[in-house]
């Protein structure tokens, strides 16, 4: 069984402007690898997509866990193009340029099955499984550092 985690980092925001400006942001971490390296990896691993490491950032906590979580229990637009799991390394927009992950569940389990993007037409397959009740409290735990990070502003 797969293990999500999120953990809340500190991430340079457009070093252009200013170098010494960080911003609290998730990163996701699963079986205790960072999961922004592995999406990047398996983007480079195929020819048909044009990628450089500086094409993403992680989200802000609240972002993400709405992201995860949306008003209706899964979005018309998610069910066709994935949950955006990180923002543009550009411009630090989430509907900019994102990977997405296209997420199915069951009572017990919770799968990601494969990794597409926001712009560019492509699905490379995945095989993450997660007991449900560790992802659920992983989730729990991200909207805890959300909320928190969002009322400190």
């Amino acid at each position: 069984m797969d293990v999500i985690k999120f953990k809340i980092i500190d991430e340079m925001a457009r070093p252009e402007w200013d170098p010494n400006y960080t911003v609290k942001v998730v990163a996701i971490y699963i079986n205790d690898e960072l999961f922004m390296d592995t999406a990047i990896r398996l983007e480079l691993e195929r020819e048909d997509i044009d990628n450089t490491e500086e094409r993403y950032s992680h989200q802000w906590p609240m972002e993400l866990y709405k992201n995860f979580h949306p008003d209706e229990e899964l979005a018309e637009w998610q069910k066709e193009y994935g949950v955006e799991i990180f923002a543009c390394g550009g411009c630090g927009c989430v509907g900019c340029g994102s990977p997405t992950v296209f997420i199915e569940q069951d009572d017990e389990h919770v799968y990601w099955k494969s990794m597409g993007h926001n712009q560019y037409d492509y699905n490379i397959p995945l095989n993450y499984v997660f007991d449900r009740k560790q992802y659920e409290a992983a989730m729990e735990e991200l909207r805890q550092f959300a909320e928190e990070i969002h009322n400190r502003c």
